[in-house]
């Protein structure tokens, strides 16, 4: 009778810590799924303003469906991205706005830029 009782003590301990380790693990892998969707939203918005940023003068046709695009991209960054960049994102979108209306990038556009680009490698813990 002892030794029953001693074996299903220890199967209840195992249980327990399987479980213990179950939820450790699982929440582990959400934080690692959310990481890796925010990589990939950032890299995407990165990448779309980067092209347009390295051609102020627009010689680059852009594509027609840009709207499409910028719209998808702020759409994952607003799903996935920090409250911090997103507000960022909306006031270099403001910026980029007047530019892409025929006028010359002006310096608050690189700023602003500069600042998501520093968010984001805080964010993803990217150092200089």
């Amino acid at each position: 009778m002892k030794e029953a009782f001693f074996m299903f003590l220890g199967a209840f301990i195992t249980a327990g810590f399987t479980f213990f380790l179950d939820v450790i693990k699982a929440k582990r892998d959400e934080k690692m799924h959310l990481r890796e969707k925010r990589e990939e939203a950032y890299f995407k918005v990165i990448h779309f303003y980067d092209v347009l940023t390295i051609d102020p003068k627009r010689k680059v046709k852009l594509p027609e469906n840009i709207d499409i695009m910028l719209h998808e991209q702020r759409a994952m960054v607003t799903l996935y991205g920090s409250r911090k960049v997103r507000k960022l994102l909306i006031e270099l979108d403001k910026q980029f706005s007047k530019s892409f209306n025929g006028l010359h990038p002006d310096e608050a556009l690189y700023i602003s830029y500069n600042d998501i680009m520093k968010q984001i490698h805080k964010e993803l813990g990217i150092k200089d």
